[in-house]
């Protein structure tokens, strides 16, 4: 995960100092903390979900939390987690396409002699 995405930036980097290439860090700034704050609130709908499931299961037994009665009353955290799932896909992109433009259309420097 995070260390593949560094090691990307780490090559990246190089080439752009290689190349004498502009390197700007705003939009994989932006995009970490994205992908970071997204798979943070990812936790929160899984424990809770895991939670009621285990608490179905104690009451009801194993083949009870399989049903669509006991799914459909978890229902409300399915549906919130679109907002962290729409953050780490959003951070994804914005890291593919930062890495994307540096790498491949990168803009040299202008010198100042």
């Amino acid at each position: 995960g995070y260390i593949s995405i560094a090691f990307l930036y780490m090559a990246s980097r190089t080439n752009a100092l290689a190349n004498g290439y502009i390197w700007n860090d705003k939009l994989s700034k932006i995009s970490f903390w994205s992908l970071t704050i997204g798979v943070l609130l990812f936790t929160l709908p899984t424990i809770m979900i895991g939670l009621e499931q285990t608490r179905a299961a104690s009451e009801m037994g194993y083949y009870f939390t399989r049903t669509r009665e006991a799914i459909e009353a978890m229902d409300g955290w399915m549906w919130f987690r679109i907002l962290p799932d729409s953050m780490m896909i959003g951070g994804a992109v914005g890291i593919f396409v930062d890495l994307f433009m540096k790498t491949f259309m990168g803009k040299k420097e202008k010198l100042i002699a």
